[in-house]
């Protein structure tokens, strides 16, 4: 499989992902043998490429956590971690301890979540990687979320909803926005 191939194969699989309104939103696949099968091939190119290795650590961790697989998924973004520091790429590292904190929230490890999150925040900050703290904050509020912790994750969505509404990305807008309307029927 080549770039091409594999950013084509991604986007199929992405195209199968939806958010769980009876499980907290969180990302599930309606296609899992798909997702499967795409994860095996990312596999055998991760093991014959190291050149790529921290994009495909990524997308391995990724999509195990969607198809709930949440230590296969720490294990591979762990490793794109250590790729990252030993690159000392903070633009890797922040987005990366956003994935992380997200695999630990699925495997039910808030607290180490919110630390990932909160770690993840502090570098955004400290480099100036604007473009991501809206991703961090919509995480931690979600987990805050799930943590039942409602009104401390309603502050960091209305954070991420003005932050995307800055940036004008309707699909990140309607993101945030489903997620305040999830909280709000749960309420």
């Amino acid at each position: 499989m080549d770039k091409t191939m594999l950013k084509k194969d991604l986007e199929a699989v992405t195209q199968t992902i939806y958010y769980d309104v009876e499980d907290n939103l969180r990302e599930k696949t309606n296609d899992p043998e798909a997702v499967l099968d795409f994860l095996k091939q990312v596999e055998e190119l991760l093991a014959n490429n190291r050149e790529d290795s921290y994009q495909l650590c990524g997308i391995l961790g990724n999509l195990y956590r969607i198809l709930e697989k949440p230590k296969k998924a720490i294990d591979y973004l762990e490793r794109a971690l250590r790729i990252a520091n030993e690159k000392h790429d903070c633009e890797k590292i922040a987005v990366t301890l956003i994935r992380l904190g997200e695999a630990l929230k699925y495997n039910e490890k808030h607290q180490q979540a919110m630390e990932c999150f909160d770690q993840a925040m502090a570098l955004i900050h400290k480099n100036k990687l604007d473009n991501y703290l809206d991703f961090a904050l919509q995480h931690k509020g979600k987990c805050l979320l799930e943590l039942k912790r409602y009104e401390e994750a309603e502050q960091y969505l209305l954070k991420t909803l003005k932050l995307r509404k800055q940036k004008e990305d309707a699909t990140l807008i309607d993101s945030t926005e489903q997620v305040l309307k999830y909280m709000k029927e749960i309420l």
